[in-house]
């Protein structure tokens, strides 16, 4: 079994914001947390070292437009926020950047202003940290991998620049946001290759197969330029992802005729990468539906090993955690400890009992393949049903703290008392 180490209220929309795009990641002393409208950075015990921020203040002349995304660069010793910017009111074409001058999140920050195309709307932007970029993909009509100037951002060089790299199209015309490896244990050397995933699902339809998708990225940042070319693709074992048919009316739960969004069809953020000594391991998960005659989401989980002689990607393990008690669980973040545990926390809600809330459960590296068995733990239990919209979450966050390298920091939203819309901040061991 598992407890929870910190377990507080996060930071809150200052404007009402909804969903609430919760997100944050933990540092060496400070665990700063991100949603619509403003962030806030905590100390590791949970108390808070700042009070909410309004992003707006953190980005002059910005609109609060939305979608931020906090990132720690342990490699450099600094933190990363961002959000979109819909000039005028129109497509969200530009992506703000705010980088720590210091190791201090409480401190000043470098700013940039980036548009890579300014006919694009920028929705759901994903980021990672590689050795020769912030790599960045999105919800776009056009879709791309953007690379931004790491090496440049981190020094304060308003020269600092981007890359597009142009990519596929939405397989399946829907909601579309491929990811990239984001390196969590190691940097990778300079020049590695970076990696694009998506999956499709043969329940979309005629023509799609259960697989999973890699594309290879190179970067040439002398002349500015890359490429993405297929590179592999795997077959996991069968999975059902379909859920309402883009409705986004998936997820019962007590009290409400209203359901929620199942966030489903991408891989949820992040996939964190590691290198060991004779292979690399990228994590990734997604909901799925696994109810026969009504809708229960549970949450398919994969660890890839790459070897490092033939860079052949392969399965190592998969599973599906959906426990046979009719709770939906969906919204999830993923993330491995220095010893190889894995820890997965997300979103709960029931017809009936559960109220939307959040829990994590977990395995140890020497566990059966294929199985999370450590006893699921509620970090925060919904109060009441949310009834506003059918939206829900869009992020959750899973990260391991890098003073230690075992402790899970997660964020994610819940439903208070009287449909309030909270986040919860938690970490846990395993």
């Amino acid at each position: 079994t598992m407890g929870t180490i910190v377990n507080v209220d996060g930071t809150n929309s200052s404007a009402g914001y909804d969903p609430l795009d919760p997100n944050g990641m933990v540092g060496p002393n400070y665990y700063v947390q991100a949603v619509n409208s403003n962030y806030q950075v905590f100390n590791k015990n949970g108390t808070p070292a700042t009070a909410a921020i309004d992003l707006a203040t953190l980005f002059p002349g910005s609109l609060d437009d939305g979608d931020p995304v906090v990132m720690y660069d342990k490699f450099a010793d600094r933190w990363i926020i961002t959000e979109f910017l819909c000039p005028g009111g129109g497509n969200c074409t530009k992506l703000l950047f705010a980088v720590s001058t210091t190791n201090d999140p409480t401190g000043t920050y470098y700013l940039y202003t980036f548009e890579p195309d300014a006919s694009d709307y920028a929705d759901y932007p994903k980021y990672s940290i590689w050795s020769d970029g912030y790599y960045e993909t999105c919800n776009c009509d056009f879709q791309k991998v953007t690379v931004y100037d790491r090496a440049k951002m981190l020094n304060g060089d308003t020269t600092a620049g981007f890359i597009v790299i142009p990519s596929l199209a939405s397989p399946n015309s829907g909601f579309f946001c491929p990811q990239t490896l984001y390196a969590d244990g190691q940097l990778p050397p300079y020049g590695s290759p970076q990696y694009l995933f998506y999956y499709t699902d043969d329940n979309w339809g005629a023509g799609f197969q259960d697989l999973i998708h890699i594309y290879k990225i190179t970067t040439n940042w002398t002349n500015k330029t890359g490429t993405l070319a297929v590179y592999d693709s795997l077959a996991p074992q069968p999975f059902n992802s379909y859920f309402t048919g883009g409705t986004m009316n998936d997820i019962s739960q007590p009290g409400t005729t209203r359901k929620l969004d199942a966030l489903d069809g991408f891989f949820s953020y992040r996939i964190p990468y590691f290198r060991w000594n004779s292979y690399n391991i990228a994590l990734m998960c997604y909901p799925v539906n696994t109810g026969s005659s009504s809708v229960v989401a549970g949450i398919r989980w994969y660890e890839l090993h790459q070897d490092t002689t033939t860079n052949k990607w392969s399965i190592y393990q998969q599973g599906t955690y959906s426990p046979a008690d009719g709770v939906s669980r969906w919204n999830p973040a993923i993330a491995m400890d220095i010893n190889g545990n894995i820890g997965l926390a997300y979103s709960v809600s029931s017809p009936t009992t559960i109220y939307p809330g959040t829990r994590f459960t977990g395995r140890n590296s020497c566990d059966t393949l294929g199985v999370m068995t450590l006893t699921e733990t509620t970090a925060i239990a919904g109060a009441s049903a949310w009834t506003g919209d059918n939206r829900w979450g869009d992020y959750s966050h899973t990260s391991v703290d890098p003073s230690d390298g075992i402790t899970f920091w997660h964020t994610n939203q819940y439903i208070g008392a009287n449909h309030a819309l909270n986040t919860r901040i938690f970490s846990f061991q395993i």
